[in-house]
């Protein structure tokens, strides 16, 4: 008894999967590498707690880092000057499409007085943004 091959030789669609598969991972690759990418800002040692923090819609990034002895301080990817952190905030919260004040996330580096992060963010609140948060990291294990 002789067994047909019910399958034509050469099936269509068994050349069309390497396609899907290469499909698939270009779809995939910008859908996941968002959540890969870092907060924008310089790279600070944060603080360590076990408090998980809520998300923030639209936050304004403003990372002080440490160098030798003087703080710096940094709008995103920007370095500024202290002295114009206040007109800077302002230009900011009128460019903003949120609703209500600007949020703040503020990084600020373990090494940084906290002294100097008190006055920092009473400057800031001062300015007119009510919202200041600080970002911290959860504790290595």
């Amino acid at each position: 008894m002789k067994l047909a091959l019910t399958l034509p030789q050469t099936p269509a669609l068994m050349h069309a999967l390497p396609v899907l598969d290469l499909l698939v991972l270009v779809l995939a690759i910008p859908l996941l590498s968002s959540t890969f990418s870092p907060q924008e800002g310089m790279a600070v040692d944060l603080p360590e707690t076990n408090f998980r923090m809520q998300r923030i819609e639209l936050p304004l990034i403003i990372t002080i880092s440490m160098s030798e002895k003087t703080p710096q301080v940094w709008i995103e990817r920007t370095r500024i000057e202290e002295e114009e952190i206040e007109s800077l905030l302002e230009q900011r919260q009128a460019s903003w499409e949120g609703e209500g004040p600007m949020p703040i996330l503020l990084r600020v580096d373990k090494k940084v007085s906290s002294g100097y992060q008190l006055e920092f963010i009473d400057r800031i609140k001062r300015s007119g943004f009510p919202k200041v948060y600080l970002a911290t990291q959860s504790p290595s294990q």
